[in-house]
């Protein structure tokens, strides 16, 4: 009887014991999978946190952009027709980025929803997103490179004139002796 109880406690023990290895077993696997849970989380917010603070990078800078041509305008004024042009495509270059930002931040919101609901219509608002990005990015580039030519064609403008009134006030005072 003892050895038939001993028995019993033993295979009692073992199966206890296998019992809790595999417990064990699915507590670990299952906090590996809530671990990559929090993580994947934890990579899409800071993915989202990014690209948002990228946008309203671009929207700063792009109005940023607009009152300093507007200031520039105003203050300078238009030499030439070439100058013209440069500060209207900046402008509109910017206008552009600006518009690209807001109609950014009003699709976002459904392209989230759209993943939320699991529509089929978030491949095409991911595309729009991706589509949208590009035109911002390019076309603040782009505004930014004229508002450099601009300064460039200005200097050049404004050192062309000055080396005119240099030689006038040359021809003057050679006539005047």
């Amino acid at each position: 009887m003892k050895n038939t109880l001993a028995k019993r406690n033993r295979i009692t023990r073992r199966n206890n014991l296998a019992s809790t290895k595999s417990k064990q077993k699915d507590i670990a696997q299952t906090s590996f999978q809530l671990k990559d849970v929090e993580y994947y989380a934890a990579s899409t917010n800071a993915w989202y946190n990014t690209s948002l603070e990228h946008d309203k990078g671009l929207l700063s800078l792009s109005s940023g952009g607009i009152g300093l041509l507007i200031t520039l305008l105003t203050t300078i004024g238009i030499t030439t027709f070439l100058i013209l042009i440069l500060y209207g495509l900046a402008l509109i270059s910017f206008l552009v980025c600006v518009v690209s930002i807001l109609r950014i931040f009003n699709n976002n919101k459904k392209h989230l929803t759209d993943i939320i609901e699991e529509t089929p219509e978030e491949d095409s608002s991911a595309k729009s997103l991706r589509r949208l990005d590009g035109i911002a990015f390019y076309s603040f580039c782009s505004g930014a490179t004229l508002c450099v030519v601009i300064g460039i064609a200005s200097g050049i403008i404004s050192l062309n004139k000055k080396e005119d009134e240099m030689a006038k006030k040359n021809e003057n005072q050679k006539s005047d002796v």
